[in-house]
């Protein structure tokens, strides 16, 4: 393992007893983000406790310590910044360092150090690159905590946040019988927060591990709370609707469907619901739509939305029905199908 060994050097005009205190920067330590966020029910705020996972590899534990996390570079030296351009571009991180932020002189010999001190103390350490504002955040840790010098995460508390929300309903019932409640979270970019896991809950209920991703999000904060069992919808077919015929030398086959929703919480809410008609890319493949029930309608990509209110016990049905005509002597797919894993013996 290796040591420095510190040298102070003082001068006195007479005898005298003295303390210090020594401030010193140690690497082999460090910290990431974790967050919960809990929603108890719909229409209230949604809490975002922030937590942290710290661990202390550098040989002295840490016992009862006062800490305070922080976003900056404990390595920036004396030399006054610049600045360069900023460029913006599509899903790139906007920002800049300028030549001369830090000390380079340093900061390489520091990292040098590191490098060396990683191989040798760091080896259950993984890193990863995040982005941060350019302006650093510092975290004071009310509570004080024991960390060993063992190189293991350990969690804290950081912080507790109250956020508004607006949740919403989402449905495909083309491709599952069941409601997602989405949860439209804002004012969340106000609160210094890095990219990192999330544990997300609905009530008493895990739901699982969404990503923040910082950089790819606007004002708003949207996730999923898992599917919602209070709110029921079906698609059906129906039969004397669905036909299939030949007409001269085309193929004919018509199908309907009607997507029954029904609201079986106490609350209002807004649901969203997708369909699709397909679209035909060769010209002897021809597609008609019959019935759309007055919705949101794409022509380039076939998508069909209804967006709608449910009242406590109200339901409502939509119908979606086409036709699609092809040369008799062809084969098309007219229907979709997904793949699964099935036990092989």
């Amino acid at each position: 393992m290796y040591f420095k060994k510190i040298v102070i050097e003082y001068e006195a005009e007479t005898n005298i007893n003295a303390n210090f205190d020594i401030s010193y920067i140690a690497g082999k330590c460090g910290w990431a983000p974790a967050y919960d966020l809990k929603a108890k029910e719909i229409g209230e705020p949604v809490v975002m406790k922030y937590k942290a996972k710290v661990f202390n590899n550098t040989g002295i534990p840490w016992q009862a310590v006062d800490m305070v996390l922080s976003t900056g570079d404990p390595l920036q030296g004396a030399s006054a910044p610049t600045i360069s351009t900023w460029n913006l571009n599509y899903n790139a991180p906007a920002g800049s360092s300028g030549k001369g932020y830090y000390d380079n002189a340093i900061k390489n010999e520091y990292r040098q150090y590191e490098e060396a001190q990683y191989q040798v103390l760091d080896e259950n350490i993984s890193y990863n690159t995040v982005t941060v504002s350019v302006i650093s955040v510092e975290f004071p840790i009310e509570k004080k905590y024991n960390i060993p010098d063992n190189g293991k995460p350990y969690t804290i508390d950081v912080t507790e946040y109250s956020l508004d929300a607006e949740f919403s309903y989402y449905a495909i019932p083309k491709f599952e019988s069941n409601v997602y409640l989405i949860g439209k979270i804002t004012g969340w970019e106000d609160l210094s927060l890095i990219d990192g896991n999330m544990n997300v809950y609905f009530g008493d209920k895990y739901l699982g591990v969404s990503q923040l991703n910082t950089n790819s999000l606007n004002d708003t904060l949207e996730l999923s709370f898992g599917r919602d069992k209070q709110v029921s919808i079906k698609r059906n077919r129906i039969e004397e609707f669905t036909k299939k015929g030949l007409f001269g030398s085309s193929r004919k086959e018509t199908f309907m469907f009607d997507i029954l929703v029904k609201n079986n919480r106490k609350t209002d809410i807004q649901i969203t619901i997708v369909d699709q008609v397909p679209i035909s890319n060769e010209s002897e493949i021809e597609v008609t739509v019959d019935e759309i029930s007055g919705a949101n309608y794409n022509e380039i990509t076939g998508k069909t939305m209804w967006v709608t209110t449910l009242k406590p016990s109200e339901s409502k049905k939509y119908s979606i029905g086409y036709t699609i005509k092809y040369p008799k002597e062809r084969t098309v797919s007219t229907k979709q199908y997904r793949s699964m894993q099935s036990a092989m013996f």
